[in-house]
């Protein structure tokens, strides 16, 4: 089980944590075992004066979303590709100084071949992207999408469904025929993060991801922490004709069935009321069975995509939920009449973390069946 093998990872490690780090917003996160301070600093734990990075920033490499877009105009891949690396030079020298570069190629390969293979990224708030190029490429592992940008800016809060150019055309550049790129999302994992959208013209205002590449630190992968709720995303369609009560027993079914050992329920907004009504008020977050946590008590969004199945697994699936974010109360009109079958609903995609997570406007799916988002009830 992919989960378990994350976590066993952990004990390879030996890291210490930066000091004086910004507790991350908007769920006040530190790494562990620091804690929040009443100054907004972490603290505590095993952290050390002398670990932070410039600024308070984690000792790994850091990885962002750049706070500019690039115009690509009408040049070659190669001039691109110096342009965006200069582009994410500037922005990642306001941070510290280092070697910046950008996720930039004709396919995901050749964007991968310019990082240095084994060395781990982290987000200017301390939170862990991936734990290598490997990882990112084979086992499909965003820890905490790259939706920090070099401000500090939440990017889906500052510019919702930002489009950052991955992939440029294969041959001539912007300069001839193929003028068309593909870009990811920044509040994505695999695929989302790096080929959510092709067809995107050169013309277009576009961000990109930038990556360091001198330090050799490693920032930890999470550790699933018993004492948190679990949440997960069926590995499998549900019915979506038998009633809300029906999609709980699916979500307990899963769980069952994976001998997770604990109460859940079906994370959907039913006729009148908010699917986070159903889980809230809540003394504890939510968290994937890697350890990412997904959600704050209050469960008004997604922090990461709950994009991994109830045996650890990573899943690329379109979700029923039946409104347009958690806090927005359900009507029969988008969701299937109360969950009866009845009509059609519109789906988000569990490879996002922002609105996209819960209703994607560009996919509606017949109320047959289909996968869901599946919460432990708070005690």
């Amino acid at each position: 089980m992919r989960a378990l093998a994350i976590v066993v990872l952990a004990g390879c490690f030996d890291p210490k944590l930066a000091a004086h780090l910004k507790c991350a917003q908007p769920d006040n996160w530190c790494p562990p075992s620091q804690t929040c301070g009443a100054d907004g600093f972490c603290g505590g734990g095993s952290g050390l004066g002398g670990d932070a990075g410039d600024g308070g920033l984690p000792a790994s490499n850091l990885v962002f979303t750049s706070s500019e877009p690039l115009n690509l105009g009408s040049m070659t891949n190669a001039a691109i590709i110096a342009m965006a690396d200069d582009k994410c030079q500037m922005l990642g020298t306001k941070l510290r100084a280092g070697t910046y570069i950008a996720w930039l190629g004709t396919d995901p390969s050749s964007a991968a071949t310019r990082l240095p293979a084994n060395v781990s990224w982290a987000r200017v708030d301390g939170k862990p992207f991936t734990s290598s190029i490997a990882a990112l490429q084979t086992e499909f592992q965003v820890l905490y999408p790259a939706r920090i940008d070099d401000d500090g800016a939440d990017v889906p809060g500052a510019r919702n469904n930002t489009a950052v150019v991955t992939q440029l055309p294969p041959s001539d550049g912007c300069t001839g025929s193929h003028n068309t790129v593909v870009v990811g999302r920044a509040d994505g994992d695999t695929p989302d993060w790096y080929d959510e959208t092709a067809g995107l013209t050169c013309e277009t205002a576009l961000y990109l991801y930038c990556f360091e590449t001198d330090r050799r630190v490693s920032t930890p992968p999470p550790v699933l922490d018993p004492g948190v709720l679990y949440a997960f995303v069926t590995s499998g369609a549900n019915s979506l004709a038998g009633g809300i009560g029906a999609l709980d027993n699916a979500c307990q079914a899963a769980a069952d069935g994976a001998s997770l050992g604990r109460t859940f329920r079906a994370f959907v907004a039913p006729s009148g009321a908010s699917a986070s009504s159903r889980f809230t008020p809540s003394p504890k977050p939510w968290s994937r069975l890697d350890g990412v946590i997904v959600a704050n008590p209050d469960l008004s969004g997604f922090l990461a995509p709950l994009s991994m199945d109830e045996m650890g697994m990573h899943l690329h699936v379109d979700v029923a939920f039946g409104a347009n974010s958690p806090t927005t109360p359900g009507s029969d009109a988008n969701n299937c009449a109360n969950w009866t079958g009845s009509g059609s609903i519109a789906v988000g995609k569990s490879t996002r973390s922002s609105a996209q997570a819960f209703s994607s406007p560009t996919s509606t799916s017949a109320c047959t069946s289909a996968f869901l988002y599946c919460l432990e009830v708070p005690p």
